[in-house]
């Protein structure tokens, strides 16, 4: 059963799913690949953390760029943006898609792990493991990119090379 504008799902220019329900701005948004994931993210978040709703919103399906690209000013208004997709191609293309339109640096990817979305994790591992993956989201680099933190992980890492002196001039 459906109430209202059923056929916004077919439209680009419809607002995300659950955004209704929360004002511009804050700490954190996530955003979903479906509503039944931003369902179940809410779900874990109202039982861990005693009835509080945190903004969790969702594309109503993989092709949902335009959703976030009609509802930029919306979703950059938030610190930080979770992205967590469902583990098959069309998922993960579409949040990397909406990650580079996103402000650089405010982007976090969640990882399922071996499940396929943030439901499926909820069902076969429960609560905790919705809200750590969420905490354990990774800043999303576009490919070529290396962060300094990484940079100096690898130097650290270095194999001892030896060095030449230069020449007495």
């Amino acid at each position: 059963f459906m109430k209202g504008d059923t056929q916004c799902m077919k439209r680009d220019s419809c607002e995300l799913f659950g955004q209704h329900l929360f004002a511009k701005g804050g700490r954190m948004l996530i955003i979903t690949e479906g509503m039944d994931d931003a369902i179940a993210v809410q779900r874990a978040y109202a039982e861990k953390y005693k009835g509080k709703r945190y903004p969790v919103v969702s594309l109503f399906n993989s092709n949902g760029e335009a959703q976030v690209i009609n509802n930029l000013d919306w979703v950059n208004s938030f610190e930080q943006i979770i992205l967590w997709a469902d583990k098959d191609e069309a998922g993960i293309k579409v949040m990397d898609n909406i990650a580079k339109l996103l402000d650089p640096g405010k982007v976090k990817l969640a990882d399922s792990g071996e499940y396929k979305d943030a439901n499926d994790v909820l069902i076969n591992k429960g609560i905790q493991e919705v809200t750590n993956t969420i905490w354990n989201a990774v800043a999303y680099s576009p490919a070529g990119f290396v962060k300094g933190e990484s940079i100096w992980e690898r130097f650290k890492e270095r194999k001892n090379v030896a060095v030449l002196p230069y020449p007495e001039c």
